[in-house]
């Protein structure tokens, strides 16, 4: 699943992030190995360099996600399928709905595939999620939930007008919303405290590196053996990089259609 069309993606995202002209798919795939790692060395910014030189599992779509984590093909597909009913619904509500924040803010499509079949296949108990926004994947995670019937989901944010497309809906039973001072400070190490173990923790706030090298380790401190810490827009910084060498994981790296979503197991 390290697949040489995620590594051309990947070029192809970091000449957009430079604001130069993207080379071609086509031209990029006449060349051999040793002229794409050159033409991705000229393009790439050091903080994807470092993404690239991972021993990651590189995948372009939540089944391949999935399939790495060691679920079956059967199941995987019976909770894609369940997924495209609940999206249908969401979606319509989206068309309905005055939203407050950017649709960029979203998580894309193939990490909403993602993450809610990850909370219906993995059965947690705790999830985490910093950064909520309009509540898109907020909202797949409680759905999620709600068919386990069980688990809770603690998000945090630092806004109070965040949310607007779970807080209500009949799902935010299985919603726990914290509004944190910013900056965090050690407010979310204490928060992690009284919840641990976490079976799940999403980053999705701010991506600059302090911040998210902040999360990151709370995450790893708090997670349980096993449990997984995802994170959205990987290729932001180069904090992700960071933890996964200090921790010596092998991340997968499920590369979108604009960014990139990295998965790190904790070992058991």
């Amino acid at each position: 699943m390290k697949t040489r069309e995620a590594v051309l993606g990947w070029v192809g995202l970091a000449a957009r992030l430079r604001r130069r002209p993207s080379l071609s798919m086509e031209a990029l795939s006449r060349l051999g190995a040793a002229a794409l790692e050159r033409a991705g060395a000229a393009l790439l910014p050091a903080y994807l360099k470092e993404l690239l030189a991972l021993h990651a599992i590189w995948a372009t779509s939540a089944r391949d996600v999935l399939l790495a984590l060691g679920f079956s093909d059967n199941e995987v597909a019976a909770l894609l399928e369940e997924y495209e009913s609940v999206a249908g619904n969401l979606r319509s509500e989206i068309a309905r709905a005055s939203l407050r924040y950017p649709s960029d803010f979203r998580i894309e499509e193939e990490t909403q595939r993602l993450l809610y079949v990850l909370v219906r296949a993995r059965q947690p108990q705790l999830v985490v999620e910093t950064g909520v926004a309009d509540g898109m994947s907020t909202r797949l995670i409680t759905e999620g939930l709600t068919r386990n019937q069980h688990g809770l989901l603690h998000s945090c944010d630092v806004l109070d007008d965040v949310g607007a497309l779970v807080l209500n809906h009949p799902t935010a039973r299985r919603l726990k919303l914290h509004i944190l001072p910013w900056p965090y400070g050690r407010h979310l190490d204490r928060l992690c405290a009284t919840l641990s173990p976490v079976d799940i923790f999403i980053h999705d706030s701010n991506h600059q590196y302090h911040n998210a090298r902040y999360e990151y380790e709370v995450a790893w401190k708090f997670l349980r053996a096993g449990g997984l810490l995802v994170s959205d827009d990987v290729d932001a910084a180069n904090a992700f990089a960071h933890v996964c060498k200090i921790h010596h994981i092998a991340p997968i790296i499920l590369v979108d259609k604009r960014k990139a979503v990295g998965i790190a197991t904790k070992p058991k």
